[in-house]
């Protein structure tokens, strides 16, 4: 079921993303609350748990304070890689990872095919949903 809620969530504001480069508010808000109700729960009966869960919102908050700093991502990136480091805990990395390295290849073959130029701006949560994709499909395995 989990797995489900999160297939939604990503598909939902990947597409919002993809569209108008903007996430309500309410939706992200919506999304990310639907993501971490089971996995907060689950807190309460594995407090060993916490730690890691505290160790899987490095990449939301990384984001997150690069948002502020440069303004040049936006922050509904931030929130959404926090809320996916509470459900997937151990897997945000990779999923981050994958994520960065997607988008850094998608932007390298538009530059090369010239449709697109450095000031191009790209929608980062179809991203992440392709590299929770990746992830899934690897079968959780953390690589690094």
């Amino acid at each position: 079921m989990q797995i489900g809620i999160e297939l939604c969530c990503l598909t939902i504001l990947s597409a919002a993303d993809w569209k108008t480069k903007r996430v309500s508010i309410g939706v992200l808000a919506l999304c990310c609350l639907g993501m971490v109700v089971f996995p907060i729960g689950k807190l309460f009966h594995d407090p060993a748990g916490f730690a890691e869960c505290l160790r899987a919102l490095a990449p939301g908050l990384l984001l997150l304070l690069i948002s502020l700093a440069t303004r040049q991502a936006g922050y509904a990136d931030g929130i959404l890689l926090l809320a996916l480091g509470v459900a997937c805990r151990e897997g945000i990395m990779m999923i981050f990872l994958y994520s960065l390295i997607l988008m850094a290849l998608t932007a390298i073959g538009l530059l090369i095919m010239k449709r697109a130029d450095r000031r191009t701006a790209l929608p980062y949560i179809p991203f992440v949903l392709l590299g929770w994709i990746l992830w899934r499909m690897t079968g959780g395995l953390v690589w690094i």
